[in-house]
């Protein structure tokens, strides 16, 4: 028992003397109200200071806090200021990222097996969306949940985590008017919105030319370096896009593809030549004469399959499978069979 007296209720304290070269701790305990003079202490008196501390520093990050939001986040998209790959995207992030109560999109909720049936080994789907998350984060299409709880002293860290469009750190809600004037939340509406929506003739049409131009791009420089040691002008590959898309399906195109760039090889070799506009000439010669044949039905076209090393998107992916609903067939089905 020391001299000592306790700085809350004035009682003696006992005293341990630490061990030697500080091996073990000095040890301070009053035998009253149990304060023991450390800064873990859990006392009645330390609890109390500390709660009191605490709420003071939450009340001040939150009229900081308050401040910052208005300033930065006052603005609200509408649902037709977002493209149709915005609402795609963001019907795919809604999809993998909900909280549980569906109030915000929080990382912690990820689960690999949810949702999405059509995940292939060859991308890591998380991934892909959590770019598309920091991309809305930047556009602040997605924006921080404004009920944060954090320590006034850990506002400036706070912050930097949000400016820095760290999605997993910090819980999200869609900064998009709510579609329904009902009591669901936001994201709950937006689900059932995009559940519901028929998308347009136009609508499909640019997504069926995404897929389709991207595929056929993919494969086009794939095969042409290694047949003709050069890469086709994307003039020349875009100058037949619109023939092949709106004649052929993906599988006769490839083949279409592959033909003409056997044919362009063939023709270099027979004609020693090496020159970049008679090469794109060939190309797109060979591919318009086989449609030309094809439609005048002097010509079956065989049906490639999608070559293993072709990677598809995420995106690709879900619109062929929630959009198109042709999942397995897509790449064997033309535009008119796709579409309507």
């Amino acid at each position: 028992l020391t001299d000592t007296k306790c700085e809350y209720c004035d009682e003696l304290m006992y005293h341990k003397v630490g061990g030697k070269g500080g091996a073990t701790p000095e040890k301070w305990f009053c035998s009253s109200c149990k304060h023991n003079k450390t800064y873990n202490c859990y006392c009645e008196n330390c609890f109390s200071k500390k709660k009191a501390i605490k709420d003071q520093n939450i009340f001040e990050f939150q009229k900081i806090w308050k401040d910052y939001y208005q300033k930065n986040y006052s603005f609200q998209y509408q649902l037709d200021d977002l493209t149709i790959y915005d609402q795609i995207y963001l019907r795919m992030i809604i999809e993998e990222f909900t909280s549980s109560d569906q109030t915000c999109l929080t990382s912690d909720n990820y689960s690999y097996e949810r949702n999405f049936e059509f995940r292939f080994s060859r991308y890591d789907a998380k991934s892909e969306l959590v770019k598309k998350a920091v991309e809305f984060i930047k556009r602040k299409i997605l924006i921080p949940k404004r009920e944060q709880f954090h320590e006034v002293h850990q506002f400036n860290t706070f912050t930097q985590i949000i400016e820095s469009f760290d999605f997993q750190n910090t819980d999200w809600i869609v900064n998009i008017k709510n579609p329904y004037e009902n009591e669901n939340t936001v994201i709950e509406n937006l689900a059932i919105y995009f559940a519901l929506k028929n998308y347009s003739e136009l609508e499909k049409t640019s997504l069926f030319r995404d897929v389709y131009d991207t595929l056929v791009k993919k494969y086009v420089s794939y095969l042409a370096p290694q047949h003709l040691n050069c890469l086709l002008d994307e003039l020349a590959i875009d100058f037949v896009l619109d023939d092949l898309s709106e004649n052929l399906s993906l599988s006769k195109a490839f083949s279409v593809v592959y033909y003409s760039i056997s044919s362009t090889e063939k023709n270099m070799k027979k004609y020693n030549y090496s020159d970049q506009k008679k090469i794109n000439s060939h190309f797109r010669n060979r591919v318009l004469q086989s449609i030309e044949l094809h439609q005048k039905k002097e010509l079956i076209i065989k049906d490639f399959n999608l070559p293993s090393y072709l990677t598809t998107t995420i995106l690709h992916d879900y619109v062929v499978d929630k959009i198109f609903h042709h999942k397995d067939s897509y790449f064997y089905l033309n535009r008119t069979q796709l579409l309507f």
